[in-house]
């Protein structure tokens, strides 16, 4: 069959603009499951069927981080990011079970029609900025399963192809909200992981200028450190998008920039309360981390 085109109308007060659209779209759909997408997501071959599956065993809401395909050098810049968002929402960590995530991707949400309206759906959630993370945690407040998964192989998206404004932009919209709602010990183990990965690119550095007569071991073992974390990001990169090992290998500059990108975020949300966000500028309410 076909699909059809809903035109949303008016968006009330109170409402943004994404969750509203996905109401009215929910409001309009007449099959029993309902997949919210985003427009930039594309499925790779046999991944409809693949997605539809996957929710058959597992329930509740099924929701996927697509795999970040690339062509600029800048896009890279997100590799990070997305490191982050997927470990923040507790979905991905060692004996995580369904009940435990703490969030979702906005990208790919599949779950039933009676769920989605006994959870409040988008509704519920019309004034979040993060919404897929707050209709997650609404629908894990009804008793539903959420699953989590990394999407290679079966769905993928370019995300912020517009250049370095769009990726400042678009993750400073995002960042501190979404660690606001973090569990603390996500967020512990997250912010330690990312202490760590800054101080295994400042020892060889540090050691490359210590003076004469420090010991002879300290370089080589700074530098072993130093390549076992380019190693580690490399490997949880590549599960998530095409950033290549010359971006792991780089890694310190993708650091810190998350770092410059956060401190804005915060700045952003805390002080100044409006982001910007294709041409527009949205308000918001309260204290971030």
């Amino acid at each position: 069959g076909g699909g059809s085109l809903v035109e949303p109308g008016t968006r009330p007060a109170g409402w943004l603009g994404k969750s509203w659209a996905c109401w009215q779209g929910a409001l309009a759909a007449k099959g029993e499951l309902l997949l919210f997408l985003d427009a930039d997501t594309s499925f790779e071959r046999g991944g409809l069927l693949t997605v539809a599956a996957l929710h058959e065993r597992s329930k509740g809401l099924l929701s996927i981080q697509p795999y970040h395909r690339m062509e600029r050098l800048t896009e890279r810049l997100s590799a990070l990011f997305n490191a982050v968002v997927m470990a923040a929402t507790g979905g991905f960590e060692a004996f995580a079970s369904r009940r435990a995530a703490n969030g979702g991707f906005g990208p790919c949400m599949l779950l039933d029609r009676e769920g989605y309206f006994r959870s409040g759906g988008h509704r519920k959630v019309r004034g979040s900025l993060i919404e897929d993370t707050a209709l997650a945690r609404a629908c894990a407040a009804r008793g539903m399963p959420v699953t989590l998964l990394a999407g290679k192989g079966i769905i993928a998206f370019r995300m912020y192809p517009g250049g370095l404004g769009e990726i400042v932009e678009g993750w400073a919209k995002n960042l501190a909200p979404g660690a606001s709602t973090a569990r603390r010990g996500t967020l512990l183990r997250t912010s330690l992981w990312l202490v760590g990965a800054l101080a295994g690119f400042l020892a060889p550095a540090a050691a490359l200028l210590s003076p004469p007569g420090s010991p002879g071991w300290l370089a080589p073992c700074s530098a072993a450190v130093y390549l076992a974390l380019c190693l580690q990001v490399g490997a949880v990169t590549s599960r998530i998008g095409n950033f290549g090992p010359l971006s792991a290998l780089l890694y310190p500059v993708n650091l810190l920039f998350f770092f410059a990108v956060y401190l804005r975020s915060v700045y952003l949300h805390a002080v100044r309360r409006e982001v910007r966000w294709k041409g527009r500028t949205i308000r918001v309410a309260g204290r971030h981390p």
